[in-house]
């Protein structure tokens, strides 16, 4: 079985009135390889950003013991 790296449950990320991501549950495994995809505006970069950064409004975002968050910003 592979370990469990990153785990996100019930993640919501609003700003002001309008709420971007909602009820967001992923669990990355290791060996998993992932894509991000959805048209502009979806919420693909903000979805990164708030995992990264553990800046989620609701839910829990937990990775595994000595995992480092790396990431090229969009330019």
């Amino acid at each position: 079985m592979s370990r469990e790296l990153i785990r996100v449950e019930g993640v919501d990320r609003a700003f002001g009135p309008v709420t971007v991501l909602q009820d967001i549950n992923i669990i990355v495994n290791e060996g998993d390889r992932i894509g991000i995809v959805g048209h502009n505006g979806a919420g693909k970069t903000t979805l990164l950003n708030t995992i990264s950064e553990q800046k989620q409004d609701v839910g829990d975002i937990e990775f595994a013991s000595g995992i480092r968050i790396a990431y090229l910003t969009q330019i």
